[in-house]
């Protein structure tokens, strides 16, 4: 009798494990192979700068669903390592762009998603250009915020070779037009990608955007640099892009007050810009910067909703 049990508990094991045998739904609501498959695609740039010469390669995860699929790409953006307080080739994974929530939410209505590395970061090759290791004090804050401009450059540069190769000649989307969705610089980077192709961009969702912090641990002199550096760029974006936007912002955000993020969506009002504007006044995260879209998962549904 012991031996038959034995036996009868060992079948039923993986039964009683669960998820490790794909007896449970997948916590994130998809399952590979099943929802979604992954590729790994990569694109190229020659580059000729300060910090290196020759071709590099940047990396892009691509995730296509299954079962409806739309032909259309959301190109996603990541954002910054906040003055290099990580190594940028740390690995990158797709939690770094966005949360499992969106992430389903976008396979399951059909989108394909391509998470852009940008130079220098995880898998791309090349050096990382985008900021100075200010937190480590190899560069000063004003060092910091005078690489804003051509770090912008840098990143769009690698952002059109992805757009380029991967998405356009291998994806295919369907108007030949993507979703720009990024958080924190990434949001940013979204919008000025969407100013400068607005022929490639139907629409913008962007997470607790900006590109540098303007925060209270800086002295005012320099936010305030930080401030008009960020208002004058998006009055100039929201002149040149004109299709729908969704700003998310939370409270008690580190990186951008709630002051700050209103006077970035008015600079991009005032330049012509369409958008929404979500504040999420009341949460439990520890920080604002960046909330789970669990908190705004209806205003999310209402934006993809109008896209249809």
């Amino acid at each position: 009798m012991t031996s038959r049990l034995f036996v009868l508990a060992f079948f039923a094991l993986p039964m009683l494990l669960g998820p490790a045998y794909g007896q449970n739904p997948s916590p994130t609501g998809a399952l590979n192979g099943v929802d979604y498959t992954f590729q790994r695609m990569t694109a190229t740039r020659t580059v000729d700068d300060r910090f290196d010469h020759g071709r590099i390669t940047l990396v892009a995860l691509v995730f296509k669903p299954l079962k409806n699929d739309r032909h259309e790409v959301v190109l996603v953006s990541h954002g910054s390592t906040g003055g290099q307080i990580y190594d940028p080739r740390e690995p990158l994974s797709s939690s770094n762009f966005l949360d499992s929530q969106m992430r389903t939410m976008l396979l399951k209505r059909g989108y394909t998603l391509v998470l852009a590395e940008r130079r220098g970061m995880a898998e791309s090759t090349g050096t990382y250009a985008e900021e100075c290791a200010y937190q480590a004090g190899k560069c000063t804050l004003a060092e910091a915020r005078e690489r804003g401009q051509p770090a912008l450059e840098e990143a769009l540069a690698s952002t059109d070779a992805v757009w380029d190769q991967v998405v356009l000649k291998r994806l295919k989307p369907r108007d030949g037009k993507v979703i720009a969705y990024g958080g924190s610089r990434g949001g940013f980077l979204s919008l000025a990608f969407a100013a400068a192709h607005p022929d490639r961009v139907r629409a913008v969702l962007a997470v607790s955007p900006g590109w540098m912090s303007v925060a209270d641990i800086w002295p005012a002199d320099e936010n305030a640099l930080r401030l008009a550096w960020h208002t004058t760029r998006l009055e100039q974006m929201g002149s040149k892009f004109k299709g729908p936007t969704l700003w998310v912002y939370a409270a008690r955000d580190p990186t951008y007050a709630d002051a700050i993020t209103r006077q970035f969506f008015a600079a991009y009002q005032k330049g012509g810009g369409q958008g929404e504007y979500v504040y999420i006044a009341e949460h439990s995260l520890p920080s604002g910067h960046q909330p789970a879209m669990a908190l705004w998962k209806d205003s999310a549904a209402r934006f993809f909703d109008a896209l249809r």
